[in-house]
């Protein structure tokens, strides 16, 4: 009888940390977004989703599974790619700063634009706060008395490309200046304009 061994399935641990995912792995005609539907299960106290949708460009198929916590924090306004100190498995730290980057271009763009509808608002203030947390999930890769994050927490080829091109952005100092900017920025937006 011949023994089948079970995938690993790749862990998120959260929803935003899944969806930051597939859009970091576009098609490979380039389009990242995909009109994804989604079905669950739960095996042995694990729940599995799994999203599979058609490339809008190409119409190439799309599938990506994620195995998530059993209780997923509450969806909320507030971007939370993960809860606790544990780093990311998902994402590594040079990613998440790009992520982190893109995310603070892109508001800046928007307020920029000119007058600010709601939706505009909207849009801002989660880029802000997808930019924060974003950068929040680079230091948990340097923990408290660790001065750098580590080169075993780059092991995607974008990840190592971002250490190569700036490693002086992963010194815990920079990590954390990088956070206290962000965080000033979102808090500064929310007293302009409210929060959420």
């Amino acid at each position: 009888m011949a023994i089948v061994a079970r995938m690993a399935v790749p862990r998120a641990r959260t929803f935003d940390e899944a969806y930051l995912f597939m859009e970091l792995r576009p098609c490979v005609c380039g389009e990242a977004q995909f009109d994804r539907q989604s079905d669950h299960s739960s095996t042995d106290g694990t729940f599995v989703v799994r999203y599979t949708g058609q490339c809008p460009s190409c119409g190439r198929s799309r599938s990506f599974t994620f195995e998530l916590p059993p209780e997923t924090p509450a969806i909320s306004f507030d971007v939370e790619y993960g809860s606790g100190n544990a780093p990311s498995t998902l994402l590594d730290a040079g990613e998440w700063l790009g992520a982190a980057e893109l995310f603070a271009v892109n508001a800046d763009a928007v307020q920029s634009s000119g007058d600010l509808s709601d939706d505009d608002l909207s849009t801002v203030y989660h880029l802000l706060s997808a930019a924060a947390a974003a950068t929040a999930e680079v230091l948990k890769f340097a923990p408290a008395g660790v001065g750098e994050v580590p080169e075993a927490a780059f092991w995607t080829p974008v990840g190592r490309l971002a250490l190569q091109v700036a490693p002086e952005r992963f010194r815990r100092d920079a990590i954390e200046a990088e956070l206290a900017d962000r965080r000033r920025a979102l808090s500064d937006f929310e007293q302009r304009h409210g929060p959420g």
